[in-house]
């Protein structure tokens, strides 16, 4: 940790004018938002004379200012060409919806509060009374009461 610390305040401070988004990113209390919409500031309002004036950036404040600590600097370099920013594909999620009329054991116990042996109990109402219309139709089912259903909020469907 001090070979770390001693390694930091012997670095020479990063050029804000001259940095690259992944170099803004690594700044104290940065991260890839904050420097790419530092970034593109930079790239619309010109250089930096003094650390300050990064205050006009959004989502840059003093506690931000504060936090580089002597890691950043305004200094004479030229800002490297802003790169078009690349966005991941979105992740692809599973449905939190819970089918009371088609999900077995494991997809009934996804709804807060529903255990193995009242998945069992839902599946066997359903085979014995048919399918439920509603998802409120479950308090027929000893256990399950309107803070249950209320519990499930929109997770529970019945198509």
């Amino acid at each position: 940790m001090i070979g770390w610390l001693v390694m930091a305040a012997l670095a020479d401070p990063v050029d804000l004018n001259a940095a690259t988004v992944d170099e803004l990113a690594a700044l104290p209390g940065m991260g890839t938002i904050k420097a790419r919409a530092l970034a593109e500031w930079r790239a619309e309002n010109g250089r930096c004379t003094e650390v300050d004036d990064l205050l006009a950036a959004p989502g840059i404040g003093p506690a931000t200012v504060r936090g580089f600590n002597g890691a950043a600097t305004c200094g004479d370099g030229t800002p490297p060409p802003l790169e078009a920013a690349v966005h991941p594909p979105p992740p692809v999620r599973r449905s939190d919806r819970v089918d009371l009329n088609r999900d077995g054991l494991e997809g009934l116990q996804r709804l807060p509060g529903v255990t193995e042996a009242r998945a069992r109990d839902i599946i066997d109402d359903r085979e014995r009374n048919g399918g439920f219309t509603r998802c409120e139709d479950a308090v027929r089912i000893d256990g399950i009461g309107p803070a249950s259903i209320a519990a499930w909020g929109d997770r529970c469907t019945t198509p």
